[in-house]
C-alpha cells in the first residue's frame, strides 16, 4: 500500500511540469489598473454641461461638448452630423417643442475602451416639453449610450444615440431579482 502510495506521488510529482503553469494572461502578474478618476471627472462635468445647456436652451453651448466630426441619432430617428449641424438641430428644437424644457441626468455606467475612447450608459429625465400638436407632454424618460472621446486632453461626445425609454409599448417588462 505504501509503495503504491509512493509510486502515485512519483508519477504526480514527475508529470507536474507538464501540466500548464499560466493564466489568461500568461506568466505575467495582471496589469494595474489605470487610475481614471481625471477622465470620470471630466466625463461628469461634460454630462453637467450637457444639462446646463439643454436647462438654458443654449444650442451653442451644447453643440460645445459634442466633436466636431460628431453624430447624434435623435430620439425621432434623426441623423444629425457634425457639430455645426448638431447646434442647428438643437436651435431649431430650443425654439420650438423645448423652448420650456428642463433635464436631469444620471450616468449608469462608463467602460473605457482605451485610453482616449469610452462608452457611457445614461438615463435623462425630460420635463416640460411639447407635442407635435403643440401640447404639454409628460415628463418621460429618454436612455443615451454615448461614446466619448478624448482629443488634445479634453473629452467630448464623438457619438451619441438617444431613445424613449418606453419604446415598447405596454407594462414594462418583468425584472429579475437577482
Amino acid at each position: 500500500m505504501r509503495r503504491a502510495a509512493m509510486v502515485v506521488m512519483a508519477f504526480v510529482l514527475c508529470a507536474a511540469p507538464a501540466w500548464p503553469q499560466t493564466t489568461a494572461q500568461g506568466n505575467k502578474a495582471p496589469a494595474a489598473k489605470p487610475d481614471r478618476s481625471a477622465d470620470d471627472e471630466a466625463l461628469a462635468k461634460v454630462t453637467q454641461d450637457v444639462v446646463a445647456a439643454v436647462n438654458s436652451h443654449d444650442s451653442k453651448a451644447l453643440a460645445a461638448t459634442f466633436a466636431s466630426d460628431a453624430d447624434l441619432r435623435a430620439p425621432d430617428g434623426e441623423m444629425v452630423k457634425g457639430r455645426a449641424a448638431i447646434e442647428k438641430y438643437y436651435a431649431t428644437l430650443f425654439s420650438g417643442r423645448l423652448k420650456d424644457v428642463k433635464a436631469t441626468t444620471s450616468m449608469v455606467d462608463t467602460r473605457y475602451l482605451g485610453a482616449n475612447l469610452a462608452i457611457s450608459n445614461g438615463k435623462a429625465e425630460i420635463a416640460g416639453a411639447k407635442g407635435l400638436d403643440g401640447k404639454d407632454l409628460p415628463t418621460y424618460t429618454l436612455l443615451t449610450m454615448v461614446v466619448s472621446v478624448k482629443r488634445n486632453g479634453t473629452w467630448q461626445t464623438l457619438s451619441q444615440r438617444t431613445w424613449p425609454a418606453n419604446a415598447v409599448p405596454g407594462p414594462p417588462a418583468p425584472r429579475s431579482k437577482t
